[in-house]
């Protein structure tokens, strides 16, 4: 008899930590895409958002697509291949110094497991006017890993690139 309490016991013990070994694998795998905007830039034909991706998850994860949803609600994919976001060229004493070309993402993005990424996402502007940027910036972000994840973030500071890449 003493002998099928503690068989018991230990059975059900083993039951709950294997359930519970189970309930944190799935919480420590679930989808956890955490975005930022860093700045922002507009130009002639196109604007870039700066954007720091970061994957808490313990499984990696694709970004396949991005979407910029303007303030009437349409769509706007960013460029899926790398665009030159801004290309430098200098001169000192009439000697060119090495360009210096940022370039957009490219897409699809792939993160790795409690890691991250960052570079400019650039979109179109030949259709659209830049959003209110002091509503913030709705994206719809499309990975391998569930649904489509809405998010509104703050654009950030407006960044003068060609100021910058001068001084």
């Amino acid at each position: 008899m003493c002998m099928d309490v503690v068989l018991w016991v230990i059975s059900v013990s083993a039951f709950v930590m294997s359930l519970a070994s189970w309930v944190l694998s799935l919480i420590h795998q679930r989808r956890n895409l955490k975005i930022r905007i860093v700045h922002h830039c507009s130009f002639k034909n196109y604007f870039a958002f700066y954007v720091s991706f970061e994957n808490s998850s313990r499984v990696p994860i694709l970004i396949s697509q991005i979407f910029l949803i303007a303030d009437d609600g349409s769509k706007f994919e960013c460029y899926f291949k790398p665009r030159n976001v801004y290309d430098l060229r200098k001169e000192i004493n009439n000697i060119p110094e090495p360009r210096e070309i940022i370039k957009s993402v490219k897409l699809p993005l792939a993160l790795p497991a409690l890691g991250g990424d960052s570079g400019y996402v650039a979109f179109s502007s030949q259709n659209i006017a830049l959003p209110t940027l002091s509503t913030g910036v709705n994206f719809q972000v499309q990975t391998n890993r569930g649904g489509p994840i809405q998010l509104s973030l703050e654009p950030g500071p407006a960044l003068d690139l060609q100021e910058v890449l001068r001084s």
